[in-house]
């Protein structure tokens, strides 16, 4: 075989190369990319058990499936806490105590994908003054008790907040 033939043979190869490659970093980057989990209403110093001692501490810790690009937005009520992002992390609030209903509505859409989670979630509790209460999202929310909850926040990361204006 010439010199020429194996050049020749060789040059569409790493033309290719040239747009094979960018195209999977790109698509790496999209794949390995998260959306951030975003917060709407003030989050509660970490470090103490409970700001407001008149209010109940609510948190939501992400468990979230690599399947899933992002979670739904979680609301207390009609207003809305926050979303998650990919990964573990976790949404935080103080509200009053007495009867609470969170929820997370049954589809998610977005600019870029739309899915239905596993089964529409509604989660109603009552929480008294000064206690903290323990949800995991996985699909749905599922209610957790202080243990629980408490372990799988070590490993959680905090939300971004984006407070309105």
């Amino acid at each position: 075989m010439k010199i020429e033939t194996i050049i020749r043979n060789l040059v569409p190869s790493v033309t290719n190369m040239r747009l094979v490659i960018p195209c999977a970093l790109v698509l790496i980057m999209n794949l390995c990319s998260c959306t951030t989990t975003m917060q709407m209403v003030s989050l509660p110093d970490q470090s103490k058990t409970i700001d407001d001692p008149e209010k109940c501490r609510v948190y939501i810790i992400n468990s979230q499936d690599p399947a899933i690009p992002q979670s739904p937005n979680i609301y207390d009520g009609k207003q809305l806490i926050g979303h998650f992002g990919g990964g573990d992390n976790y949404l935080c609030w103080e509200r009053p105590p007495g009867e609470m209903l969170i929820s997370s509505p049954y589809i998610y859409e977005s600019e870029w994908h739309s899915f239905f989670l596993a089964k529409p979630t509604f989660v109603r509790c009552f929480a008294k003054k000064g206690e903290r209460i323990y949800f995991v999202f996985y699909r749905q929310l599922c209610f957790v008790n202080q243990e629980y909850g408490s372990s799988q926040l070590k490993t959680a990361k905090p939300p971004i907040l984006q407070l309105p204006k």
